[in-house]
Order: structure tokens, then sequence, then C-alpha cells
């Protein structure tokens, strides 16, 4: 955790990014993870892939009595 960075940047790419980098390379160097420079960039950000959207119904039930929910979710008592 970085508290309270000084200077003029101060957002998570500018401040701790620099760290996990460092960081992640000595635990990949750790665990015997083989450098790769030549390994070419992937043309699809996996991050940024949407699923498709699937439309759904919801009702509407703000302020709806409590007889009226029971019956609507098909519950007794």
């Amino acid at each position: 955790m970085i508290a309270e960075p000084q200077g003029g940047n101060y957002y998570g790419g500018m401040v701790a990014a620099p760290v996990f980098s460092s960081l992640a390379l000595d635990v990949l160097r750790y665990l015997g993870v083989p450098e790769q420079k030549d390994l070419p960039k992937p043309k699809i950000n996996p991050w940024e892939i949407e699923e498709e959207r699937i439309e759904v119904g919801v009702p509407n039930v703000v302020n709806l009595p409590w007889r009226k929910l029971k019956k609507f979710f098909g519950r007794q008592g």
C-alpha cells in the first residue's frame, strides 16, 4: 500500500504501477519463470472483451403492499 504519495502525480498508474512492476519481476524470477522478450502482445485486451448482454425484465415492487408481494412471488403464509 502506498499511503499519502507526495508530488503532483498521485494516480495508481503513476505511483503504484512502477512499484508493482518491480515486485512482479522479482517474484517471477524467484519462481523461475523465464523471460520472453520477443513475446508478441495480444491483439485484443482480455479485460476489455464484453460478453453479450441479455435483456432481463425486473418488476417494479416499490411501495407494493406485503400481501401483493407474497402473491406476486408465489409464497404462501
